[in-house]
């Protein structure tokens, strides 16, 4: 069954659209309902992509009958159906963990840890917290406790003193839990408690919310759009060094996200593990704790220019289009884009590498399909050395020869192949829809490995 989310939101466009962004990607299957309080500042219909209704108040609400009438909503329109079980209250700077999962154990629940409420907290496991009140910006109950505050309070909740989250834990009984590792972050400046982004700061956030704090507070406060590089890497040392080269000829390094995607963590670097053979495997996953409006997807032996950023951000300045800028690495004169440098709006609109490619041939039809949708930039001028081992610049290691393996060439050529007709035809209807298990199969029936 789904979660029912009620969001509310309230102008703050760059801090709404980021977090009401980040709550879909968060909870791409359950259920987000928007109630806005009178947005002026831009056009709420731009939220329409990340939810699946939007309300709009006829005239602006206080946020305890705001709150009310979200559950009165969902208590007479939506729990009745059957379809979800559970209800998430949730506001428009909440900044939740991709890998956050709203499951009914005991509930109420929260998943904001917070100095602001710790005078409540109690801790009662390695990863739990007892609390008397509840943070508003991340409640989950269930059905039996959305009856049990509807009937408790037939009236719109009272907009005294009392805050209208410490009413509903007072009416619940005060048995609320709280993750100890917070997994929502708090952008609250200029919201009804908080004039700045400090006050309400997450206690022991995870890796990724940790990791995001400084380029979202950067972009938030001047405008910079967020760089994040997903660095897919299976020698760790050298990854570390070339991580950075990126930062260090970074103009604003306080702009950028960087992601190892490895075998195993990295330590003291914010990494994530991916359990799939190869690189291109790997910067897909990687790819999806991506936050930034442009993402750079380097290997280990590829070297940044002076102000790589700011370069970036000048040659497509419209990340909101779904664009990829083609530079060179001064090594090949063919149009292979060996270092991939695309927009958000690309990345989510057509992904990243096909899913069947291992290593060799990922960036052959990457490149094909971004020239085929008219989607790139050029900018060839630019060039981003690849220290290859084949002009020299470093040895031909075990990393190397297992992904320029035969087996993989093989592989990836037949799929390559098999893509290209698909994408030279008129019948080409993108890569979620190309059956891939029917290619495997072909595969094994037609290919000596």
């Amino acid at each position: 069954m789904k979660t029912f989310i009620a969001v509310t939101t309230k102008d703050r466009e760059e801090i709404t659209k980021e977090c009401i962004r980040n709550l879909r990607k968060a909870f791409p299957s359950d259920f987000i309902k928007i109630y806005d309080d009178c947005t002026s500042e831009y056009d709420i219909n731009d939220l329409k992509p990340y939810c699946d209704a939007l309300h709009i108040n006829q005239k602006p609400q206080n946020i305890h009958l705001n709150r009310y009438e979200q559950l009165k909503d969902y208590h007479d329109n939506y729990m009745p159906s059957t379809k979800y079980d559970k209800f998430y209250f949730t506001d428009n700077d909440a900044y939740h963990d991709l890998d956050t999962q709203l499951l009914a154990g005991d509930l109420p629940h929260s998943y904001y840890n917070t100095k602001a409420h710790e005078s409540n907290h109690i801790k009662i496991a390695e990863s739990l917290i007892y609390s008397k009140h509840l943070p508003g910006i991340s409640i989950l109950i269930n059905n039996e406790q959305v009856k049990k505050l509807i009937e408790a309070s037939s009236t719109p909740w009272p907009i005294n003193n009392t805050s209208w989250d410490y009413f509903l834990s007072d009416i619940l009984g005060n048995k609320n839990t709280i993750e100890f590792n917070s997994e929502v972050e708090h952008y609250g400046a200029f919201g009804i408690h908080n004039q700045d982004f400090y006050r309400d700061v997450a206690q022991n956030p995870t890796p990724f919310l940790k990791h995001s704090r400084l380029p979202l507070l950067s972009y938030f406060e001047t405008g910079l759009p967020i760089f994040s590089i997903v660095h897919a890497t299976a020698r760790p040392l050298k990854g570390i060094e070339t991580k950075k080269k990126w930062l260090d000829l970074a103009e604003f390094p306080e702009t950028v996200q960087y992601i190892f995607s490895a075998e195993e963590e990295i330590e003291d670097h914010y990494s994530v593990v991916c359990k799939e053979e190869g690189c291109a495997p790997a910067w897909n996953y990687g790819a999806k704790y991506a936050i930034g409006h442009y993402i750079i997807c380097p290997p280990d032996d590829v070297a940044p220019i002076k102000y790589w950023d700011s370069i970036i951000r000048a040659r497509m300045p419209d990340w909101n289009k779904p664009t990829i800028l083609a530079t060179s690495d001064g090594i090949r004169k063919d149009r292979l884009l060996t270092l991939p440098i695309l927009t958000r709006a690309y990345l989510d609109q057509e992904g990243l590498f096909h899913e069947g490619f291992k290593s060799v041939f990922c960036d052959n039809y990457f490149t094909e399909k971004a020239y085929h949708k008219n989607k790139v930039i050029e900018a060839r001028d630019l060039f981003f050395q690849h220290e290859h081992y084949s002009i020299g610049a470093c040895a031909e290691d075990a990393v190397y020869k297992k992904g320029n393996s035969a087996q993989r060439y093989t592989e990836g050529k037949a799929l390559y192949e098999l893509l290209m007709e698909q994408l030279k035809s008129d019948k080409f209807l993108g890569d979620k829809e190309i059956d891939h298990c029917g290619y495997q199969r072909k595969t094994k029936e037609n290919i000596k490995l």
